[in-house]
């Protein structure tokens, strides 16, 4: 649209200025227009066509801009949805080692237990229950979770947001 706009614009105005240059060479010629160069000029309404089409062509180039821009982003965003995979499977890697440092540290709570005091903590209290207090209470899965997290947080951020 802008396109056959300037287009046009540019007609109307490179006629506009050849029908006026035609003037003023008939002007010289039959001494109507004295030769002073202040005397000489295109007319208001093709300068003005000029500052329109250059309006125009303005336009022209911050959309290109504009466009060159979305398809930078857009860039960007595929390449990282080609990395998700890659990124899943690290993240994956990351929950299966946290899941088993929660399972020694379960065990090796559970033999620092006395058998008397594991039979009874077995019979009043729910197993999964005394799992979450043991894996609150241990500073290296507190210290895994935030490692992982701290690593993956823009990851996650971009997969949500």
């Amino acid at each position: 649209d802008l396109d056959k706009s300037l287009q046009e614009i540019l007609r109307q105005n490179e006629q506009r200025c050849e029908q006026e240059i035609e003037d003023l060479k008939q002007g010289l010629i039959s001494g109507s227009i004295t030769p002073d160069p202040s005397h000489i000029k295109f007319s208001d309404d093709a300068l003005d066509e000029q500052k329109h089409s250059i309006r125009i062509a303005d336009e022209k180039v911050a959309l290109a801009v504009q466009a060159y821009d979305l398809r930078e982003n857009l860039h960007l965003l595929l390449v990282h949805l080609m990395q998700m995979p890659k990124v899943a499977q690290k993240l994956g890697g990351a929950v299966k080692a946290a899941e088993e440092d929660v399972k020694k540290h379960v065990l090796q709570q559970l033999l620092l237990l006395q058998p008397q005091r594991l039979q009874v903590l077995l019979q009043t209290q729910q197993v999964w229950t005394w799992t979450c207090q043991l894996i609150r209470m241990s500073p290296h899965i507190v210290s895994a979770t935030k490692s992982a997290t701290e690593r993956w947080l823009h990851v996650i951020i971009l997969i949500v947001g």
